[in-house]
């Protein structure tokens, strides 16, 4: 398993460990929007890494997974900034997930946004390569436009006592996120979008807590104690599996062809 593929298993990890810890907290507007930035980041960073993994039934379909989450999390941000600085949720804010879900759907039945990505045979395994044409930019430019508007609802809100300060880290957050996405191509591959999205969740997930929204004893309820044993389970056995997958091959090659039902 390469370190990019780890990176996204842990930001996935995370992501699923808040959102069972706050599935199981006494519902507030924040929270319930808390939950479905959550959501949106598990669909992009669980799409992502199957599409990695080329697991069944292709890379094609959790590729336009992964989209709908990077599509989806500006409105998802944009939901829980307003209710975090106490706006009203107007109709017409509803157009951003219209468009959304639309260019989601387009992409999905044509490509003509953003196609999948081609499979290169690279050394020591194959490289996604996509075909960036100028329509991409109607994608950034529509997250970039929720983000403008997420950005300036933020800012006529200052003017609350003691708002401009929790508010602050959360623009601070938002930002990285999309810079995150804008820096991919520099960082030829390494998934910087995914280590901006564990960033951003940081800053929610602290800017929540400064503001007494939840108790930290919610994050050791049973279930998430169950989490973090599997997780540590499947950390503390991956090599060993690797290791006794190699031995069955080597050393008994008539189970080859089971050994990872065996190991299994």
């Amino acid at each position: 398993m390469s370190s990019f593929v780890f990176i996204s298993i842990t930001a996935l990890y995370f992501y699923a460990f808040l959102m069972l810890a706050f599935l199981t907290a006494k519902k507030s507007k924040l929270i319930t929007d808390f939950i479905a930035v959550l959501f949106t980041m598990i669909l992009w960073t669980g799409g992502s890494l199957l599409m990695r993994l080329q697991a069944w039934p292709g890379y094609r379909l959790w590729y336009h997974f992964s989209l709908a989450g990077i599509w989806l999390v500006p409105y998802a941000y944009f939901c829980f900034i307003r209710d975090f600085c106490g706006q009203p949720a107007r109709t017409r804010h509803r157009i951003w997930l219209a468009l959304s879900l639309a260019g989601c759907l387009v992409n999905l039945k044509t490509g003509w946004l953003l196609a999948a990505p081609r499979l290169v045979e690279a050394k020591g395994g194959v490289r996604f390569v996509y075909d960036m044409k100028w329509q991409v930019g109607i994608m950034y430019g529509l997250c970039l436009l929720i983000v403008l508007h997420t950005m300036a609802m933020a800012v006529r809100s200052r003017k609350k006592p003691g708002m401009t300060s929790q508010v602050l880290p959360l623009l601070f957050g938002e930002m990285l996120l999309f810079l995150g996405n804008l820096a991919l191509p520099v960082f030829n591959g390494f998934p910087i979008d995914i280590l901006a999205g564990v960033g951003n969740a940081v800053v929610m997930f602290y800017t929540l807590y400064t503001r007494r929204v939840f108790r930290l004893t919610m994050l050791v309820s049973r279930v998430n104690c169950y989490v973090i044993a599997m997780g540590i389970s499947v950390v503390a056995f991956y090599s060993l599996a690797q290791s006794l997958d190699a031995l069955i091959r080597v050393e008994i090659p008539v189970l080859a062809s089971s050994s990872v039902m065996i190991v299994a």
